[in-house]
């Protein structure tokens, strides 16, 4: 047996540890927030933890690549933040809210790194209410 190799209940105590590191990131992301991401928005957000599906767009507005599934951050009347394992790369997307059975088209503003030990980005999006 290699010295890195762990028995189920070594990885079982290992994922958990995992786990609550990243929760623990998450936590301190939502509890704080830079000034300058205040300063800048129009609307008050409120935290909101949902799943919401995200569907890259081309230029046109037409689905390019695969569906995936993030967790938001906060909501607002212009715009949402979401938590992802990698930055979203394309200029627009449509995010459905599968709780409240809704899609919007959606600009992507930022991909802010927030992971130290782990890949997570906070992504700003800015819903567009003209297309």
């Amino acid at each position: 047996m290699r010295s890195n190799d762990f028995s189920p209940s070594q990885q079982s105590e290992s994922s958990d540890h995992n786990f609550f590191m990243v929760a623990q990131q998450l936590r301190n992301v939502v509890d704080f927030e830079p000034y300058e991401f205040r300063t800048r928005r129009n609307h008050a957000r409120s935290t909101r933890s949902i799943s919401v599906s995200v569907q890259p767009l081309d230029a046109d507005f037409q689905p390019t690549g695969d569906m995936f599934w993030v967790v938001s951050r906060d909501i607002s009347i212009s715009g949402m933040g979401l938590i992802c394992h990698e930055p979203i790369t394309c200029e627009h997307i449509r995010v459905g809210l599968m709780n409240e059975h809704a899609t919007a088209i959606s600009q992507v503003r930022h991909n802010t790194s927030i992971g130290e030990k782990y890949p997570l980005y906070l992504v700003g999006i800015e819903f567009l209410h003209d297309h």
